[in-house]
């Protein structure tokens, strides 16, 4: 994948990966038309970007890391998960 691509090209450059740093987030805040009528579509891409993506960049950078006596993930995303977000309901 192109995720492994760029793992192995950061380490063919620089020798080592130390620390990965990801901070992600799908465009749109909340997605989907309201909590009762959602798109499907919006809610598949807010997952994918937001956990699978984090998922993904961490294997590919964590196989690097551990290969070369390891190193340090860091994941950011919003303090949305922390706070009342005010949204429709229709």
């Amino acid at each position: 994948s192109s995720v492994t691509a760029l793992a192995d090209a950061v380490y063919a450059r620089y020798g080592k990966v130390h620390v990965m740093h990801v901070n992600h987030m799908a465009p749109g805040g909340l997605p989907g038309h309201g909590l009762l009528n959602p798109d499907p579509d919006a809610w598949d891409l807010t997952v994918r970007v937001n956990l699978l993506g984090a998922a993904v960049f961490a294997r590919a950078a964590g196989r690097v890391m551990a290969d070369n006596g390891g190193g340090r993930i860091v994941n950011l995303g919003s303090i949305a998960g922390l706070t009342l977000i005010h949204c429709s309901l229709g």
